[in-house]
């Protein structure tokens, strides 16, 4: 699948300019924090570097961090999409490990360490092959249970939650 294919619908989905008091992330601009743009620029930046970040900035470290980077361009097209969607939302390391961890329970004994090396990778072709869309469910409820675990750990983050699950059942549908 082409990032092309991918980056809108995400940048809908993460929306424009929001600085929310229980976002431990601080503001955001497509989803874009203060510590992403300030890494991928390679110097501190300010809440108006945030509100000024534009779409095609947001694209290039998109593209460039969430989804060249971890290798998610690599993974078969059925689940490229939640896997690159899971992590802008929670982290490319913990989206690979949710990931890892549905596919080692689908019977493949794979390492858990969220990074994709070839075993991954052919472990993921191997369970969309054979189990086709239920490796899709399977990502979708781990993803919300990710979810419901943060808030039993942080009841800040409830405000949340209904937006992430929401979210993950975004990609039951499409």
């Amino acid at each position: 699948m082409k990032f092309a294919q991918l980056i809108g619908g995400l940048l809908d989905r993460e929306g424009g300019y929001v600085d929310h008091k229980a976002d431990k992330g601080g503001p955001t601009k497509y989803g874009i924090t203060l510590k992403t743009l300030a890494a991928y620029r390679g110097h501190d930046v300010e809440r108006g570097d945030i509100r000024w970040l534009s779409k095609s900035e947001a694209e290039d470290i998109y593209e460039a961090n969430y989804f060249i980077a971890p290798g998610i361009w690599l993974l078969p097209e059925l689940i490229q999409p939640v896997v690159f969607d899971m992590a802008v939302n929670m982290g490319p390391v913990t989206a690979i490990k949710l990931l890892q961890r549905v596919i080692h329970k689908l019977g493949s004994p794979i390492v858990v360490d969220g990074h994709l090396g070839p075993h991954s990778y052919q472990s993921a072709v191997i369970a969309c092959n054979v189990y086709k869309a239920d490796v899709l469910r399977s990502i979708c409820l781990a993803r919300k249970e990710h979810y419901r675990n943060i808030v039993d750990n942080d009841a800040s983050q409830s405000v949340f939650l209904t937006g992430w699950i929401n979210r993950a059942n975004h990609f039951l549908t499409v």
